[in-house]
């Protein structure tokens, strides 16, 4: 599946139908979620911090490629493929980005982009797991999406068009 996706890839000549095919890809698995339902309170709260430690690093190094070079370019995998998860075909996703040509960072950023809100949906139901009630539950708001993320993010995100 890893080549097939890497040669589909380029393919996509438009962000926004890229972003299609990315939002697929933000959900929690149901194989995931099955499995997190048999787990332990100990195995959820460590994915839990996993996925909290990964969402911090993956954030800091995001602004700081963006700081420094103004987009995505190479950087990305300077992550390593490992750090992202196999669900989704996130990491195939990644490898196939990263071989890209720096002219490729929309491209790039909008992966990373829908990869922290899947990240971010990992979390969310982690933490409902847990019993511990998320803030938009309290608050009475809805879960957030690709908008409000990019809404909410400390470093530019280009526009979809």
């Amino acid at each position: 599946m890893n080549y097939q996706l890497a040669a589909r890839l380029p393919l996509y000549a438009d962000l926004e139908e890229f972003s299609l095919f990315l939002q697929a890809r933000t959900p929690v698995p149901a194989e995931r979620v099955l499995k997190w339902l048999d787990a332990s309170s100990v195995e959820l709260t460590q994915a839990k911090k996993g996925s909290q430690f990964f969402q911090s690093r993956f954030r800091t190094h995001l602004q700081k490629l963006l700081l420094e070079t103004g987009g995505a370019g190479g950087g990305l995998g300077e992550m390593g493929a490992k750090s992202f998860s196999r669900e989704h075909h996130w990491r195939a996703i990644f490898c196939a980005l990263s071989s890209l040509a720096s002219n490729a960072d929309e491209f790039k950023m909008l992966a990373a982009e829908h990869y922290l809100v899947f990240v971010n949906n990992r979390l969310l139901l982690l933490n409902r797991l847990l019993g511990v009630e998320p803030m938009q539950a309290v608050c009475g708001m809805p879960a957030p999406t690709t908008e409000d993320f990019r809404a909410h993010t400390t470093f530019p995100m280009p526009p979809i068009r």
